[in-house]
């Protein structure tokens, strides 16, 4: 598809790719996870104050064996990861797939008075999944024929549960005396451009919270 890049893996932060270039023009010169926090909301005092940071227990190091089939397609080519913890090499198999994908809709088409052509949008994938704590993270980055790439997050697992007191606006009632705290995930990735060259400009935008009567 004309692309090429280089996979690395970090201890803290998991999957990362490198030097993403689009028929021998680099595009991206980083591209990776940096941080994913998830925050608690409780009136009991323990769960009230969690905040965790999930590369602090080893987005890299949690990365397992992909399930064939579940996890990845049948279809999807296993590569394996490894990483050094206290002078000593660890290699977790077939924990990273790569695989192309059929998005279910063209990519382009067009209907004439004699004929209608369409391609498929192919994409191709590379995905991992990081087990922290209660939650399995799968992270996935793919590429179009169009040129585009795209990164995705979904989240699986179970969640942290607290006292239910009857009040609901911290957690739902999902058990007798068990509430499902309220919470937020927040994903952050580093995404370091070199569109045209190294010269590009930066755009911050920041969310001011205000307060109003």
């Amino acid at each position: 598809m004309d692309f090429t890049f280089y996979i690395s893996n970090h201890r803290e932060t998991g999957m990362q790719l490198h030097d993403i270039r689009y028929r021998g023009e680099r595009l991206v010169y980083e591209f990776g996870l940096q941080e994913a926090m998830a925050h608690y909301a409780s009136q009991d005092p323990l769960h009230a104050s969690s905040a965790y940071l999930d590369t602090s227990y080893g987005m890299g190091t949690s990365q397992w064996n992909l399930v064939d089939g579940f996890d990845c397609p049948s279809h999807a080519t296993y590569l394996n990861t490894t990483f050094y913890i206290s002078e000593t090499t660890h290699v977790h198999p077939n924990s990273l797939c790569l695989f192309e994908h059929d998005t279910g809709y063209p990519i382009r088409r067009h209907l004439t008075a004699s004929y209608v052509s369409a391609v498929k949008d192919i994409a191709f994938v590379v995905r991992a999944v990081s087990t922290v704590g209660n939650y399995d993270y799968l992270f996935e980055y793919s590429f179009h024929y169009d040129g585009v790439i795209s990164v995705t997050a979904r989240a699986s697992g179970y969640i942290q549960g607290a006292f239910w007191s009857g009040d609901g606006d911290y957690g739902f009632h999902i058990y007798d005396n068990l509430s499902g705290s309220m919470h937020d995930h927040v994903i952050n990735f580093k995404l370091d451009l070199d569109i045209k060259g190294t010269k590009n400009s930066l755009l911050k935008t920041e969310f001011v919270p205000q307060t109003k009567v």
